[in-house]
């Protein structure tokens, strides 16, 4: 997904993982854990352009890697944050904060090699890389939970946003089915012989 939908999701999921102890600074961590699988768009700018475009959402995307990552970072975020978060804390939301972000790119059509070193990528390609109708609602609940100082109400809110955005993208697996479905029973009826199917969203949107 595009960077601000994943800067989004990040600071959702450090607010649910640790809202009570880093109340808005949140914001924070969420952003940086947000976007640092995309970083390797920077290596990139130092490659020639098919070979940028080989290496994104490859190892930067694995789940090998964030094993490894989560702990240092949960390291580095429990020192900064000494009186507020300890080391397994800190890890734990390291982790879910790098894996969502993974875990989101595998519904669009470019996918994530999620098991780096194997080649293969995930794309379930049910919902265009950018796509106001699962931003929107978390951008809301941000908002709402940052002028609310209950850490209970936060976590609430927060809950609830995650929970609509996904509703969406369930929704976006069901819309692929179906869509699917009605190509092949026309192709069947119409008697055309075909060898492979491939079902992509419109662009910034799963109405159309």
């Amino acid at each position: 997904m595009d960077s601000f939908t994943q800067v989004a999701l990040g600071i959702a999921i450090a607010e649910v993982c640790a809202g009570k102890k880093l109340k808005n600074k949140t914001i924070l961590y969420g952003s940086i854990l947000g976007t640092i699988p995309d970083l390797d768009i920077v290596v990139g700018l130092f490659l020639n352009p098919v070979d940028a475009i080989l290496i994104h959402r490859g190892i930067s995307h694995s789940l090998f890697l964030f094993l490894f990552l989560s702990p240092v970072l949960g390291w580095i975020i429990s020192k900064i944050e000494r009186d507020k978060i300890n080391f397994f804390q800190a890890t734990r939301m390291a982790f879910w904060c790098l894996f969502t972000h993974v875990l989101l790119d595998m519904f669009t059509s470019w996918g994530t090699q999620i098991l780096w070193p194997l080649d293969y990528r995930f794309a379930l390609k049910t919902i265009f890389v950018i796509d106001p109708l699962y931003t929107i609602p978390l951008i809301i609940t941000l908002i709402v939970t940052w002028k609310t100082k209950n850490a209970v109400l936060r976590k609430k809110y927060i809950i609830r946003g995650l929970s609509i955005s996904s509703a969406y993208l369930l929704l976006s697996c069901f819309i692929k089915v179906y869509a699917l479905n009605q190509f092949e029973k026309a192709l069947t009826k119409q008697k055309i012989q075909y060898s492979e199917i491939i079902v992509k969203p419109t662009a910034f949107n799963l109405i159309l």
